[in-house]
């Protein structure tokens, strides 16, 4: 009997003091088991989470939630900056770079509600102008630069190996607080396992995996024990399909926040309305150049964006004025959804 108390203590304590939480995890893992016909019976049916691309206007013109989403990205970037050089140099080692240097600036709400209403998570589809784009993890490591490492995170195993650690991250409440590990990361000095540990943890509550609660539970540490091995985890899979289940409970009316990295959405559609718009602008721009008899060659043509390393992540290219004078001309022809841009 005792020993049924402290193994329920136990899991009390891993879940930030969340009973139900267990209950939803073993249900999570007997449905990813199932067939799909077997898990078809328990989805929605409706316009709204078909993935055909004829059935694009449903998405546009159906009843549209109201976003919410921890996904901070101006918050993380201006974290970045306060970090030492030697501390930046340790966030490469773990497979990060390409997160230090994001600057797109805070999140544009109203343009990632519209690409999470043109999203379906049962396909991985999402709309743009008539295009029905499927997305995978290889799109997310692309586009974020967060790369699989081989080995599968499961949050799940592990409940008696971190206590130790459970007592040194989380509160009285049971959960990690962001403005602890925020503080710490800026003004502590030695650049240990305590700064890796703190670093992926703010990232995941950020921008790789946030949330609808602001502060952590304290499962994420299972994964993070050992940071020698942190690189070597399949962050980008698990990112992809946290965002997918997020959109889909979100959509289900199970969740009022969504839960997952919103920010590769955002970048998606910048990148793929981009080329559009560098085909557009260029051939305007020609025509001006040969009405005015310009006697220059013109080394490129591209929106206020001449040289772009194709080697770099998209998610580090983006700056705030980029992004800012490219929705400016989107919402000059037509909006997000309109077939000019």
């Amino acid at each position: 009997m005792a020993e049924n108390v402290d193994e329920a203590s136990k899991k009390q304590k891993y879940y930030g003091n969340k009973e139900k939480k267990v209950d939803r995890i073993k249900l999570g893992k007997c449905f990813k088991n199932l067939s799909e016909e077997e898990k078809a019976k328990f989805r929605m049916v409706g316009s709204d989470i078909a993935c055909n691309k004829d059935k694009e206007d449903d998405f546009v013109k159906g009843t549209q939630k109201a976003m919410e989403t921890r996904c901070a990205p101006d918050r993380f970037a201006k974290l970045v900056t306060k970090l030492s050089e030697n501390k930046k140099k340790v966030v490469v080692e773990l497979g990060f770079e390409s997160l230090l240097h994001i600057k797109c600036g805070r999140l544009k709400r109203d343009l990632c509600s519209w690409l999470v209403q043109n999203f379906d998570p049962f396909t991985s589809c999402i709309f743009l102008h008539g295009k029905s784009i499927n997305l995978s993890p290889r799109d997310f490591e692309y586009i974020m630069g967060i790369k699989d490492g081989g080995v599968d995170i499961d949050v799940d195993l592990g409940i008696d190996d971190i206590d130790k650690l459970r007592d040194e991250y989380c509160d009285d409440s049971g959960y990690i607080k962001l403005k602890t590990l925020e503080s710490k990361l800026v003004n502590q000095r030695e650049v240990n396992d305590d700064f890796k540990r703190s670093f992926v943890l703010f990232a995941i509550a950020t921008i790789i995996f946030p949330k609808s609660r602001l502060n952590l539970a304290p499962y994420y540490l299972v994964f993070l024990k050992d940071t020698s091995a942190i690189n070597k985890k399949n962050g980008a899979t698990w990112a992809f399909k946290g965002l997918v289940e997020g959109i889909q409970k979100f959509k289900a009316g199970q969740h009022k926040v969504i839960n997952g990295c919103v920010l590769f959405l955002e970048v998606i559609f910048f990148k793929n309305d981009f080329i559009n718009f560098i085909v557009l602008f260029s051939f305007c721009f020609v025509l001006i150049i040969l009405l005015i008899l310009q006697l220059f060659y013109m080394d490129s043509i591209s929106f206020a964006r001449k040289f772009i390393d194709k080697s770099l992540s998209p998610i580090t290219t983006w700056t705030n004025r980029d992004v800012t004078n490219f929705l400016s001309f989107v919402k000059k022809n037509g909006g997000y959804g309109s077939s000019k841009v």
